[in-house]
């Protein structure tokens, strides 16, 4: 359990590689603006940055998803900042396979928040992380601001 405070990025580091399945639970985060955000996979130091995948949400049709890092809300630019004072949000993910070394890593979002609007979002991406490297390193990282509350859980799955 990791708590989401002071600072635009928290990492979690350390991550054992005993399961098969690493699920994370995000929920109740609060940034001190409107923000949107992003989580990163790590080897050590390494950043596995090669992410493909598609995501989509109540306000956009589904898109084609490729870059250095997953972001954790809509495509559409009217929602894809979670916003600032708002704390019932709530994502869940899974990363498939995450210690292997043979093959690249199946991963599963699913999340809700809070529009700047007001509005709920309801979220979900699914792809891989195209590297045979074993993930033992999240980062999260908000694009404006400091996290000011929220939860992060780590689960392995046998």
């Amino acid at each position: 359990t990791t708590t989401l405070s002071g600072a635009g990025t928290v990492d979690i580091s350390g991550i054992s590689q005993d399961y098969i399945e690493l699920r994370v639970y995000m929920y109740n985060v609060v940034v001190n603006t409107n923000a949107i955000y992003t989580v990163k996979t790590f080897n050590g130091a390494t950043e596995l940055s090669s992410v493909v995948g598609w995501r989509m949400s109540n306000y956009d049709t589904p898109s084609y998803a490729s870059g250095s890092s997953f972001r954790l809300t809509s495509d559409d630019a009217g929602n894809q900042s979670v916003a600032g004072s708002e704390s019932t949000n709530f994502w869940a993910l899974t990363y498939y396979d995450y210690s292997a070394t043979a093959n690249y890593k199946n991963y599963l979002y699913l999340g809700n928040y809070k529009n700047t609007s007001s509005a709920q979002v309801a979220w979900h991406s699914f792809g891989a992380v195209a590297s045979n490297s074993a993930i033992n390193k999240l980062q999260f990282t908000t694009t404006a601001g400091a996290f000011t509350a929220g939860t992060v859980k780590v689960y392995g799955v046998k």
